[in-house]
């Protein structure tokens, strides 16, 4: 989780500038509050974050919305980048609706749309084994 919220950083969509602070931190306080909301990740939308042998958080479940249809790994980093800050915390109603926006957003974009999001572009080449090591 921490090395897809670093990757996310990178983005251009991530809108991040030196003033936010540096990335590496970020990503850590990313897969910090990712960590502390896995439990309303699981219980409520079937997304399963678990720590490794080596303690490390991945990300082990995402929900199957449509059999048989699972997003482009492509866009994982920006998926759990939003989740940690486009998320409503406080509110429980717009709790669970900006979640569930976050994961409609994520879904909607088809493998073989990569206009939904510039996130997939082939910069991030990497993304796919760094998905397949993480679920």
């Amino acid at each position: 989780v921490e090395e897809f919220a670093r990757m996310a950083l990178d983005l251009k969509e991530a809108d991040w500038s030196e003033f936010d602070g540096p990335k590496d931190e970020l990503a850590l306080s990313i897969k910090s509050l990712l960590d502390q909301k896995r439990e309303i990740f699981e219980d409520y939308f079937s997304i399963i974050l678990e720590n490794d042998q080596e303690g490390i958080l991945k990300l082990t479940h995402l929900p199957e919305l449509i059999e048989g249809y699972f997003p482009n790994p492509e866009g994982l980093p920006l998926f759990l980048l939003r989740l940690a800050t486009d998320v409503d915390w406080l509110e429980e109603e717009s709790c669970f609706r900006s979640i569930s926006t976050q994961l409609g957003n994520y879904y909607s974009c088809l493998p073989e749309s990569r206009s939904c999001d510039s996130s997939f572009e082939k910069s991030n080449e990497n993304v796919d084994d760094v998905a397949t090591s993480m679920v």
